[in-house]
C-alpha cells in the first residue's frame, strides 16, 4: 500500500512530481495507492494530473480500482473505476463557530462592500481590482499580495487574466501597484489564523464579496470564507463553483435573491465574475437609505442563517 499526499489549489497540484512518482510506483509494482487531498475539496477530474491517471491502464496495465482518493469534495463526479471517499469539510464550520461565537457586530453600514483576500488567483484579482478602481470609497478590503513574496507572485493570477483575453489589464495593474492592502492584521498563513483580526471589520460594511477556494468543475467545499459572513450576520455574494448557492440551500440556508439577481451562481466560474460585477454595480448605485432599508428587510434571513449555523452539528451535514 502506497500513501500519497496531494497539495492542491483549484486545478493545480503543486507537488506534481511527487504525486506522479507515487502513482507510477504503484502502477509498476501493481500496488494499491491512497491519494490524500489533505481535507481539501477540488474536483479531482479537473486536476492537472487527471489525464495522466487515466493513461495508467494503457501505460502499465494498471487497474484504476486500486486508487482511493480521500476528498472533502462531497460532489465529486465519478471518475472511471477510481474509489472516492468523501467527507464534508465540517472542520471549517467548527472552527468558525469557535472563533466567531463571541463577536459583537454592530453594523454602521459606512461602506457597501467587504472583500478580504490573502492568497490571490485570477477571479480574486479581477473582483478586487474592480472594487478598488470603481468603488474604493465604498469598499472595505484587504489584498495581501506583495511583490517581495514568491508565494504571492506564484498565486497572483495575472497571467490567467491575460490568457482569458481580458481586454484591459490596466485596472489590475493599477490595483497591484497599491498592494499589499491590509488592516490591523498579523499576516500569517493559512489565512484562517486571521479570523480574530478581521472580525471587527464586519462592523462597517453591508455585503461581503466572498471568493471561495475551489471553483472549477463540480465541487461543494464551503470554507471559513463562506461561514464567516453567515456567523457575523452579513449578506454575501459568493464567487465559487456553479450551483454553490443551491447547495447552501440544501443545508437549510437562505440567500438574497429577493434583493438582487443571484443568477451568477448558476454560471461557470469563468463567467461568474462578469455577472457578479453587475450585482456590484447595482448595489453601488443605491442610496444609503436604500441600503439601510434593504439590510432591515433581510434581518429575518440573516438571523435564520446565523442561528442555523451556530447549531449545525456534523451529523447535520452528512450528504
Amino acid at each position: 500500500m502506497i500513501k500519497c499526499e496531494v497539495v492542491v489549489s483549484d486545478k493545480i497540484v503543486w507537488n506534481t512530481v511527487d504525486v506522479v512518482s507515487a502513482l507510477t510506483n504503484a502502477a509498476v509494482t501493481d500496488q494499491c495507492i491512497i491519494m490524500d487531498m489533505l481535507a481539501e475539496g477540488p474536483d479531482f477530474c479537473e486536476l492537472n494530473i487527471a489525464d495522466f491517471i487515466l493513461q495508467l491502464p494503457h501505460l502499465y496495465n494498471y487497474d484504476l480500482s486500486k486508487i482511493t482518493v480521500l476528498t472533502a469534495n462531497i460532489k465529486q463526479p465519478v471518475m472511471k473505476d477510481i474509489n472516492f471517499k468523501k467527507k464534508f469539510p465540517y472542520h471549517w464550520i467548527k472552527s468558525t463557530q469557535q472563533r466567531c461565537k463571541s463577536a459583537n457586530i454592530q453594523k454602521t453600514l459606512d461602506r457597501i462592500f467587504g472583500i478580504f483576500i490573502g492568497r490571490s488567483n485570477q477571479h480574486r484579482l479581477e473582483l478586487s481590482s474592480y472594487l478598488f478602481n470603481n468603488y474604493n470609497l465604498k469598499t472595505n478590503q484587504t489584498f495581501h499580495y506583495s511583490s517581495d513574496s514568491d508565494y504571492h507572485k506564484n498565486n497572483l493570477g495575472l497571467e490567467n487574466l491575460i490568457n482569458a483575453n481580458i481586454d484591459n489589464l490596466l485596472p489590475a495593474s493599477n490595483f497591484i501597484l497599491n498592494c499589499p492592502i491590509t488592516r490591523n492584521e498579523t499576516v500569517t498563513y493559512p489565512i484562517s489564523d486571521q479570523y480574530c483580526n478581521l472580525l471587527s471589520e464586519y462592523n462597517n460594511f453591508f455585503v461581503e464579496v466572498v471568493c471561495e477556494t475551489f471553483f472549477s468543475g463540480e465541487t461543494f467545499f464551503p470554507t471559513e470564507k463562506t461561514w464567516r459572513p453567515i456567523a457575523l450576520g452579513t449578506p454575501f455574494i459568493i464567487q465559487g463553483p456553479s450551483w454553490f448557492l443551491k447547495e447552501l440551500k440544501i443545508l437549510g440556508f437562505e440567500t438574497f435573491s429577493n434583493w438582487w439577481d443571484e443568477g451568477y451562481a448558476e454560471d461557470p466560474a469563468d463567467h461568474q465574475v462578469t455577472e457578479i460585477k453587475k450585482v456590484i454595480d447595482y448595489l453601488a448605485e443605491l442610496k444609503q437609505t436604500d441600503i439601510e432599508q434593504m439590510y432591515k428587510e433581510m434581518q429575518p434571513v440573516l438571523d435564520h442563517n446565523k442561528n442555523l449555523f451556530f447549531n449545525l452539528q456534523e451529523q447535520d451535514v452528512c450528504f
